[in-house]
């Protein structure tokens, strides 16, 4: 099955069950989410994928900001954190930047998130996907996760922005895990949602 291609995408919404979706913008949530996808389809070049300074800052809602995390490919081949937004180094407790990516999770959880990564910046398809954040002191909180493949010159790249999805105060949080990747709650976006809209009036 090619990847990201439109019966895998929903093949994935059937199993985590409600209807079928037409279109991906339409599993984002309302607001924030759909705003920086759709910043980040306009940055894009004919197929290519988006330089990251032509989507970063001024074609993400501000808010988003604080919550983004670039990963690129380090001289060894091996992700690094290439910059983290203001609330994700109050979680990490520090800057990352140049730091190995998922150092934390275990061989099997790193591999399978290395994976999606992988196909993401290769297909130049976006992906989605809820779980949570566990703080201290909290419950776990849910959190969306929109995984966005951009380029830096000739690199491929990926941008991360995160979505808090429920109502809580997160004043100065520390970070004590995050859950396990379910491959099934990804959501990919397939080739037709990367085109834009036609014109008002258009067939």
């Amino acid at each position: 099955m090619p990847e990201g291609s439109g019966r895998g995408r929903r093949s994935v919404r059937e199993r985590v069950g409600g209807p079928p979706i037409a279109r991906f913008i339409d599993i984002l949530p309302a607001g924030d989410a759909q705003a920086a996808f759709l910043g980040w389809r306009s940055a894009r070049r004919g197929a290519a994928q988006p330089q990251l300074w032509d989507v970063l800052p001024d074609r993400l809602p501000r808010k988003v900001l604080p919550w983004a995390l670039l990963y690129r490919t380090g001289a060894d081949g091996e992700l690094v954190y290439g910059f983290a937004g203001e609330e994700l180094r109050s979680l990490f407790g520090s800057n990352p930047k140049g730091q190995p990516v998922l150092a934390y999770a275990p061989p099997a959880e790193r591999d399978a998130r290395r994976a999606v990564i992988d196909r993401s910046m290769t297909s130049g398809l976006p992906v989605w996907f809820v779980g949570s954040l566990l703080f201290r002191n909290k419950a776990p909180v849910p959190v969306g996760r929109l995984c966005l493949p951009v380029a830096i010159g000739d690199e491929r790249a990926f941008l991360l922005l995160y979505f808090i999805l429920a109502d809580v105060s997160l004043s100065q949080p520390l970070r004590a895990g995050e859950s396990s990747l379910d491959e099934r709650h990804l959501i990919w976006a397939a080739p037709d949602d990367l085109a834009d809209p036609p014109a008002p009036g258009l067939s």
